[in-house]
């Protein structure tokens, strides 16, 4: 079973503050990319309207 490594309180804020930004699409990082990939997602969904083709 792989160790899991526990954040420190000061680590747990930071995680809790980070937000999108455009800029995210190019990091490697873990949290990076799933705003990133999470941001597109919520963003094509709006684009495409509601279920009946309308949009909002």
């Amino acid at each position: 079973m792989e160790k899991k490594h526990a954040l420190s309180a000061e680590q747990s804020e930071e995680l809790a503050d980070t937000t999108y930004q455009p800029a995210d699409r190019s990091h490697s990082g873990n949290v990076s990319r799933g705003l990133a990939e999470t941001h597109q997602l919520v963003s094509d969904m709006y684009k495409e309207g509601t279920i009946d083709n309308k949009l909002q």
